[in-house]
């Protein structure tokens, strides 16, 4: 998943402080793109849960990624083709604009905005693009070092986690490299348990917005720690070392 829009926001603030970013990132040219009607529908969902809602960053995510699956994503390489992309697009709006008003009671999403909000990251994109998972490979049988990064973590996975309290992602595995490529493994897990959004959490002490749920370890945990969710700043309820969730993540 790619959002241009949170993509160069990020660069622009690395390279504010002296970063070059722009030679030394690639970009998947299949990366499904993040649009605005994904962040309408996922804020859209939200508000209509109310109480029972997943507690999702409202970022557009889950949609993205619902439309890849239905495969009727628009990618990073579609924004090079303007008559391909246009019609791609007025077809995907038409029908998310329809679950927007229809459905979820909000305000449709301009079309002509849209496409040329996105098309107009398309130049800036472009030196950007490669296929990753072709230069992953040379740089491998190169005997280069190669390290790799999961997000969230094990039982956020879409599959193997928490559902439906998870992101819309497999956190645990897959980089476009084969995995009898790796020869070493770091995992990592934190000396007391937190969680974002909502779901499940037995161990939990603190919790900022749930007053029946402010232990002093907790609040501590949370305060030195600094808990914070690193996209939403919304403070991460905080527990005891979950032994037994520890070792069904291993």
């Amino acid at each position: 998943m790619l959002s241009p829009e949170a993509l160069f926001k990020e660069i622009d603030e690395l390279v504010a402080v002296g970063v070059d970013v722009q030679k030394r990132l690639f970009i998947s040219e299949a990366a499904t793109l993040v649009f605005p009607y994904h962040v309408a529908i996922d804020q859209a969902r939200e508000a209509k849960r109310g109480a029972s809602k997943i507690g999702t960053t409202g970022r557009g995510i889950g949609p993205a990624y619902e439309d890849k699956v239905a495969r009727r994503g628009l990618r990073v390489q579609d924004l090079f083709d303007r008559a391909g992309f246009e019609e791609h697009l007025c077809e995907a709006l038409d029908f998310h604009n329809f679950v927007l008003t229809q459905y979820l009671g909000a305000k449709a999403v301009d079309f002509q905005q849209t496409l040329e909000t996105m098309l107009g990251y398309a130049d800036r994109l472009a030196p950007m693009v490669t296929d990753v998972s072709r230069r992953l490979y040379d740089a491998n049988h190169a005997g280069s070092n190669l390290l790799f990064e999961g997000a969230q973590g094990t039982l956020l996975d879409i599959d193997h986690g928490t559902y439906p309290y998870s992101p819309s992602s497999n956190c645990v595995a897959g980089a476009g490299i084969g995995s009898q490529r790796l020869n070493y493994i770091l995992c990592i897990m934190k000396a007391y348990c937190t969680r974002v959004g909502s779901g499940p959490f037995p161990s939990e002490l603190y919790d900022a917005d749930n007053a029946q749920r402010q232990d002093p370890v907790g609040l501590n945990l949370a305060t030195v720690g600094k808990e914070f969710g690193s996209v939403t700043g919304r403070p991460r309820p905080t527990g005891w070392l979950d032994a037994a969730a520890l070792r069904r993540s291993i």
